[in-house]
């Protein structure tokens, strides 16, 4: 009998310092090439050429012996902001074996490191508002 399972998938994008568990539900930045791996074990007792297939994307083959595994990379392009259902399959010889239903949240990245980086990028907007606060009472004086 042909037969195939998930072992664990992760994924990995630009920012990231380690590669982040793929779990039934799931929240990436929109519009990003991710790099993911999906660990794919023969579970049953044929020799068989197994594929994996998430968002759209399916791999080459790798031939597995009963109980041999294989990480198999797929690098889709998460969707704009939103939600999103996919379902990854895992492929045994040209028929599908297994199925996850994985969903996906996409919004735009917030900053994660030090609150440095993001007030280093809206502090001149706070000076440039401050400046013209004080700035109104002279205008005033200057017109009256």
């Amino acid at each position: 009998m042909i037969n195939g399972e998930l072992v664990i998938a992760y994924a990995w994008w630009e920012g990231q310092t380690t590669f982040q568990q793929i779990l039934s539900s799931n929240n990436w930045p929109t519009e990003t090439t991710l790099t993911t791996f999906w660990r794919v074990r023969n579970i049953g007792d044929e020799t068989a050429i197994f594929k994996a297939s998430f968002m759209e994307l399916e791999s080459v083959g790798v031939e597995l012996d009963p109980e041999e595994e294989t990480d198999i990379y797929l690098y889709p392009v998460t969707p704009v902001a939103g939600t999103s259902s996919y379902t990854m399959k895992v492929i045994a010889d040209d028929e599908v074996v297994a199925e996850y239903p994985i969903g996906v949240i996409t919004a735009v990245a917030v900053p994660t490191g030090d609150i440095s980086v993001l007030l280093s990028s809206i502090m001149p907007l706070i000076m440039i508002v401050l400046v013209m606060q004080m700035l109104k009472p002279l205008m005033k004086g200057m017109g009256g």
